[in-house]
């Protein structure tokens, strides 16, 4: 409770960069072998942006969203359905069909918010946007959790 306290006071632009730079991004219309290869080079992708030609987010595609699509079969059998808007997900080919709305924040949210949309929504990052909604970075728990851990003093 404490460091919920402390944490209340200091924003996305205080963490945003401890860890992570700028968030793996894709167009619309970039196929789903576009999205792999995206997804691969980064390591720790967890989850890949869908921007326009301005760089302004449209949705997010979750990394096990592209695993869905590429077992389809084996996530219709299990009935697995969380996040997937329909089962024409499952056969997206575009970034645009595979993606979901994102929820996302700005340099000036406190930090106690972001955490509570994180454990809310079972999330481990989210993007940051500027006043016209471009994408300009992300935030992760593990940011958060090792912000929260310098203000242990």
């Amino acid at each position: 409770m404490l460091k919920e306290k402390k944490l209340s006071g200091y924003f996305v632009s205080d963490v945003r960069f401890i860890h992570t730079q700028l968030p793996v991004t894709i167009k619309a219309n970039d196929s789903i072998c576009s999205i792999l290869k995206a997804g691969i080079l980064e390591k720790r992708c967890r989850n890949i942006y869908v921007v326009d030609v301005n760089d302004i987010l449209l949705g997010v595609i979750r990394i096990k969203d592209i695993l869905r699509n590429l077992f389809p079969v084996t996530s219709l059998s299990s009935g697995i359905s969380d996040g997937l808007n329909s089962l024409s997900a499952l056969t997206a080919d575009t970034a645009e069909k595979l993606m979901i709305k994102a929820r996302c924040v700005m340099e000036s949210t406190p930090l106690n918010k972001v955490s509570l949309m994180l454990i809310n929504e079972n999330l481990f990052e989210l993007p940051v946007v500027d006043n016209n909604n471009r994408i300009i970075g992300q935030v992760d728990a593990s940011e958060i959790i090792a912000f929260s851990m310098t203000c242990n003093q």
